[in-house]
C-alpha cells in the first residue's frame, strides 16, 4: 500500500506511481490531493486513515 501526497516536495508522486505499478498484489495506491510529505494521512478529517484501515481489514482477513 502506498499513500502519497500529490504535492510531496521530497519524492515526486510519479515515483510512487512507478513503485505501485511494479509492486505485487494485494496492493492499493491512495493519492492525497494537495497532500505533502508529512500531512497526507491527516488530511480531509482522517479520510485517508479510514481508507488505509479499511484496506488493511480487507487484506488481512
Amino acid at each position: 500500500m502506498i499513500v502519497h501526497g500529490q504535492n510531496d516536495n521530497m519524492v515526486p508522486i510519479g515515483r510512487g506511481e512507478i513503485l505501485f505499478k511494479n509492486a505485487k498484489g494485494p496492493k492499493a495506491f491512495f493519492k492525497v490531493e494537495k497532500g505533502r510529505r508529512n500531512n497526507a494521512l491527516a488530511m480531509n478529517d482522517g479520510a485517508y486513515q479510514k481508507k488505509v484501515l479499511a484496506w488493511l481489514d480487507e487484506v488481512l482477513k
